[in-house]
Order: C-alpha cells, then structure tokens, then sequence
C-alpha cells in the first residue's frame, strides 16, 4: 500500500473484510496504484485539516502528472467501469449477506472497543475527581483549622490589648 510515495500497512477497513469480499476493493486499489489517502473527518485540529488537504492535493498532482495532465485515462474508466459491473454480475445474495454480516460485526466490535475505551476513560475521570474532591476536602479543613487558630490569636491580642489599655488607665503617670 502507498500513501504519498510511504509503504504502508493495508487501511484498517481493508483487514477487517473477508478475503473474498474484499477482492472488488483491493483490485480498485490495485488499479489506482495502491494509493490510498485516509482522512479523518472528524477533527478539530485547524493544522491536521491543512495537512490532509495538502496531501489529497499532492496525490491528485503525481495522478495528474502520471497521466499525462488529464486526472484520469479513458482507457482507466472504461476498464474500471467494466470492471465494475462485471463484479456485479457476479455477486449473489448470498455474497450480499456474507459482507453486510461482516459490515455489522466489524461495526459492532467497533462499537464494543469504543463503548470499552468510554467506559476506561471514564472511570480514570472518576478517580481523579474523587482524588481532586479528596484534596480539596483536606485543603478546606487546613483552611478552616488556620482560620480558628488566627481567630483566637486575635481574640487574645484583643483581651491583653484590653487589659493593658486598662492598666495605663489606672496608673497616672505624669510626664515632665
């Protein structure tokens, strides 16, 4: 498999097939010299966005070029076209059944290890909240101890400051 000039692992959605049902797809590959592009529709990520538009853009230039300026061959579409319908004559209901019995369970084990990583990550925020809770918890209770222990060190001035203004009130001292 190439991807912009790189060997490559077959896409993921190609090892997930059964061999016989997967032909029709590794045989267009095939046709397009194994190039694949993949993309991940789903982010967010400004700069992964430009990276995959400027790969799509690199891959449909070496077509361009390879073809002689044209993004394609007629010869190629004729063949591929061909091709196509070909590989449809050929599929039974039976074969129908097998891929969309293949589709559901790819799809279900996806849904499964999704649901699983879900439940992982979820349960690692749990306890690192109740961690954060936890903390917390012991922060306030310092604060609170702090706070009583200033307020009786307060409580304390206060009476000797009391006390002493009480004392220079009784004593009259007169100064020269």
């Amino acid at each position: 498999m190439r991807l912009l000039g790189l060997t490559m692992k077959p896409p993921l959605f190609l090892t997930t097939l059964e061999p016989n049902s997967a032909i029709f797809v590794k045989e267009i590959l095939k046709t397009c010299d194994n190039r694949c592009l993949l993309f991940n529709n789903r982010t967010s990520d400004e700069l992964k966005k430009s990276d995959q538009l400027k790969n799509l853009l690199f891959l449909v230039n070496e077509v361009v070029a390879k073809n002689g300026g044209k993004p394609f061959t007629n010869e190629l579409f004729e063949e591929l076209k061909m091709g196509s319908t070909m590989e449809l004559d050929h599929k039974t209901a039976e074969d129908v059944t097998e891929v969309k019995d293949l589709i559901y369970k790819s799809h279900a084990e996806q849904l499964k290890r999704i649901t699983d990583m879900l439940r992982q990550q979820l349960a690692e925020e749990q306890a690192a909240r109740l961690k954060v809770e936890a903390n917390m918890e012991s922060s306030r209770g310092k604060s609170e101890d702090e706070i009583r222990s200033l307020r009786e060190d307060l409580d304390r001035a206060r009476v000797e400051t009391e006390q002493l203004r009480r004392k220079a009130e009784s004593i009259h001292c007169v100064v020269m």
